[in-house]
């Protein structure tokens, strides 16, 4: 269904208020210049991988942090599950796209969803820490992630007793050890770090859109669009997956194209998985989002209406067109 004239005239308001509005609102988003230094028991670490401030939390690649604490990270492509096996003997699971988290087994809901960003699982610092059985604080523009020994039971202890020494709940502490009753034994131990995650009831909450840009927004043209992404660019940072999409919109908007979103997708020799019928698969909640922000007006690779993957295709199709922006493994040109 082809969208009215006044959505397309929409989509040029907002991303020209969303540029002068991202130069405030998330003007540290993504770049480690901004970014708070990051010290694992004492050591400040080389971060390679960027740390990401979004929404003024500080994001942290899983597996960076974890390994630091001595963590076995674990990646399964088929699952899109992150496993992580910790010294304290937890094992956390987590899923891409999804706002929960498993602890030994049982879920939390988190306030934020595990994300990919170039190849990167990230996800707020603080969960990744307190999850691993360590303390996080943040001071001087620096956060410090430390490792936390567990309790050892001593003679004499009970749960009541243990709990109120480590100024937790009695209820916390059964539950983050999944203890079935109170029958201690000396010299064993104790997890004593108690998640945020395990003590409030977290849940995700997507931001929300105006209500006038939100009804602009086809759910025809959101749904095959996201499929879209997904498949051209389901492995991609974020960013990515909005910029693919805004080259569907840029063709929207140029006479040479087609002037709709269907139109332009399933344009002949255009985009592979609407050739191959891989289109039709079902899209992460990642590409939805991406696709929604990009019928919103993100434009992450400007005016771009074309990209490709220089590794894979570098045919002077591409390679002679200007480049308006290199984001993971593509080359958006135009």
């Amino acid at each position: 269904m082809q969208a009215p004239p006044a959505f397309y005239m929409l989509k040029k308001l907002l991303m020209t208020t969303a540029a002068a509005a991202g130069l405030f609102a998330f003007a540290g988003s993504a770049q480690a210049s901004d970014a708070p230094d990051v010290k694992v028991n004492g050591q400040t670490l080389n971060m390679d991988e960027p740390v990401k401030i979004e929404q003024g939390r500080t994001l942290v690649p899983v597996r960076l942090i974890t390994e630091e604490l001595g963590a076995q990270v674990e990646w399964n492509q088929d699952t899109q599950q992150v496993r992580v096996h910790t010294p304290t003997g937890d094992t956390l699971t987590m899923k891409i796209d999804e706002p929960e988290i498993a602890l030994n087994g049982k879920s939390y809901g988190l306030d934020a969803v595990p994300h990919v960003d170039n190849g990167r699982t990230y996800l707020p610092l603080r969960h990744v820490g307190e999850l691993s059985h360590s303390r996080v604080g943040y001071a001087d523009r620096t956060v410090t992630v430390d490792a936390i020994s567990p309790y050892t039971i001593k003679p004499g202890d009970t749960v009541a007793s243990i709990a109120s020494s480590l100024g937790i709940s009695a209820d916390h502490l059964r539950e983050r050890n999944q203890l079935n009753s109170d029958a201690l034994y000396a010299g064993e131990t104790l997890a004593r770090v108690i998640p945020t995650a395990m003590k409030s009831n977290l849940s995700y909450e997507p931001e929300v859109q105006t209500a006038q840009a939100e009804e602009a927004v086809d759910p025809q043209d959101l749904d095959l669009l996201a499929r879209l992404i997904q498949q051209e660019a389901g492995g991609e940072p974020y960013k990515g997956q909005v910029a693919v999409g805004s080259v569907v919109l840029n063709r929207v908007s140029d006479s040479r194209f087609p002037s709709t979103v269907r139109g332009v997708i399933y344009q002949r020799s255009q985009f592979t998985p609407a050739m191959t019928g891989k289109i039709n698969r079902p899209a992460s909640q990642s590409a939805i989002q991406a696709a929604r922000d990009a019928l919103l007006g993100e434009s992450p690779a400007g005016n771009a209406l074309y990209f490709h993957n220089p590794r894979v295709t570098r045919t002077a199709l591409f390679m002679n067109k200007r480049a308006t922006a290199v984001i993971g493994n593509h080359r958006f040109v135009r």
